[in-house]
């Protein structure tokens, strides 16, 4: 507010009847404009002047977020809104860099999906759109423009009380628990995130893309679908094999596992390849180190490895890691790029120590090791005693860091 207040002051703007900021080049006045805190305060620098009059048309990004106005919101207030948004997108002069949108659940359906009409034919870039099914379990059905916008390259949806369905689409159906088809045909798209439910089938056109993170939700019912899952999880990573950034969650890792036991592991599905892949983070326990040691062995080009070991209670799964890591070319291979180690619910169990041992020893690229401890009491009374040990340890890194925290419960 102090930056649109000293624009309004218009005559400390004046010095012998020359107006300087209004005289600034239009990027400039755009870069003043993005300084502000919403939105609406850019569209009331049209006040100041003839030459501020329309200029707010042609700014880069807009952001409107309901949520920095008055609570709660009467009917005369949201229909306000409403008609806020429309006004500012019919009036854009220029297409969109970034569209943010942030309505609650004060808009229903067929009001977003209009607006995103509106920010796909303004060649939108980034769309970032969070919103509130006004009824539980309401279906938010992809408008077919959003998926094949040619100029779309970032797209994030955080949809509450509601899910995303696909009926529109020839072939698909609703993404409630599964979906049987899911395309995504976005040249120019460089960031993916994928989380939730998995589909049966993937058709990614994302030659552009440079980054991928996928989050799944382990299912309730997965013996259902075990004929064929690990090879759709297989599926989808050989359709990211291109990435230069890549971020998969346990439950992933787990399923690539679990298709290279019951299918031995046939080349379709799993690239041979990450050729371009210079940043991986994954998250493992004891009994998957073989997919990472695979995964390792085809990415030529790596130079930063994120491992996140999740702890698990049998104490078998960590000789069995142990046992894996003390031979000569898996030493080699796992500690060639490892930068940072990330040890999930620790408690200062002498087995996971001993992993840390080992990682302290040999890891010579080792720049961070985070102990995050699940348990309080535990947490005062042992984390002190365990990092004095862990002091000790012979590091092969000069430069390495080592965190010990409690995590958010």
């Amino acid at each position: 507010m102090f930056l649109f207040d000293k624009l309004l002051r218009k005559k400390s703007n004046v010095v012998k009847g020359v107006d300087y900021i209004s005289n600034l080049p239009d990027p400039i006045l755009h870069l003043i404009l993005s300084r502000l805190h919403s939105t609406k305060e850019v569209v009331r620098t049209r006040v100041l002047s003839t030459r501020w009059r329309y200029l707010w048309t042609s700014i880069p990004s807009l952001e409107i977020d309901i949520s920095h106005g008055p609570k709660p919101l009467s009917a005369l207030q949201k229909n306000q809104f409403k008609e806020f948004v429309y006004w500012v997108l019919a009036n854009r002069t220029l297409d969109l860099d970034c569209f943010t949108l942030d309505c609650g659940d004060h808009c229903d359906m067929s009001t977003i999906v209009w607006w995103i009409h509106v920010a796909v034919m303004r060649k939108v870039k980034q769309l970032d759109l969070t919103f509130c099914a006004r009824d539980t379990g309401e279906a938010f059905v992809l408008p077919r423009c959003l998926v094949d916008c040619n100029s779309l390259e970032v797209l994030k949806l955080d949809m509450f009380m509601c899910y995303l369905s696909l009926e529109s689409f020839t072939g698909s159906k609703t993404l409630k628990r599964l979906c049987e088809r899911l395309t995504v045909l976005c040249p120019k798209l460089v960031y993916l995130e994928y989380g939730g439910h998995m589909a049966n089938h993937f058709l990614f056109e994302v030659k552009s893309l440079k980054k991928a993170v996928i989050e799944l939700e382990e299912m309730e019912q997965k013996n259902e679908f075990d004929d064929y899952f690990g090879v759709t999880i297989c599926e989808l990573f050989f359709q990211v094999f291109h990435v230069e950034y890549l971020s998969i969650n346990y439950f992933f890792v787990q399923s690539i596992s679990f298709k290279c036991e019951c299918f031995n592991c046939p080349k379709k599905g799993f690239p041979e390849s990450l050729p371009s892949l210079k940043t991986l983070e994954i998250t493992i326990d004891g009994y998957l180190l073989d997919v990472l040691l695979r995964i390792l062995k085809c990415s030529p080009n790596l130079d930063f490895l994120h491992l996140i070991i999740y702890k698990d209670s049998s104490p078998d799964q960590y000789e069995a890691f142990v046992g894996e890591l003390v031979e000569v070319e898996t030493t080699r291979i796992l500690t060639h790029h490892l930068k940072k180690v990330e040890f999930l619910e620790f408690n200062g169990e002498r087995e996971t120590l001993a992993i840390a041992q080992f990682l302290f020893e040999h890891g010579n690229a080792l720049e961070e090791i985070v102990f995050g401890w699940s348990n309080k009491d535990r947490y005062c009374k042992k984390s002190r005693k365990a990092m004095n040990e862990v002091s000790k340890f012979y590091k092969a890194s000069s430069v390495v860091k080592v965190i010990t925290l409690l995590k958010d419960q």
